[in-house]
């Protein structure tokens, strides 16, 4: 389960919890990730979405991102990791920065 809290008051562009998708959403992502070191993990992740309000339309348009991280262990014995991303779309471009015990 992923959540996000994305609005003004954190600094963002945009009140996305706001904001109408459509009725029919698509994605496909792909992550990977590399154990460089016990404490390092470095990973990458491409991902392409659409939404619309028909089926019909869904494939029209694509919006495609990728993403390049780190993340550092912290306490191992919680499988709890720190880390930035960064990632990029035609259009925007992003800086994460979280904690928990996801890659």
């Amino acid at each position: 389960m992923n959540t996000s809290f994305i609005g003004h008051y954190l600094g963002g562009d945009y009140r996305y919890d706001l904001m109408t998708q459509g009725e029919d959403v698509s994605t496909v992502q792909t992550q990977i990730a590399w154990q460089a070191t016990p404490q390092w993990v470095i990973q990458g992740f491409v991902g392409a979405g659409s939404a619309a309000d028909r089926a019909s339309d869904i494939y029209r348009t694509a919006e495609v991102a990728w993403e390049s991280g780190f993340r550092y262990v912290i306490a191992k014995e919680y499988g709890l990791h720190s880390g930035i991303d960064i990632a990029f779309s035609d259009h925007k471009q992003a800086v994460y920065f979280n904690v928990g015990s996801g890659l």
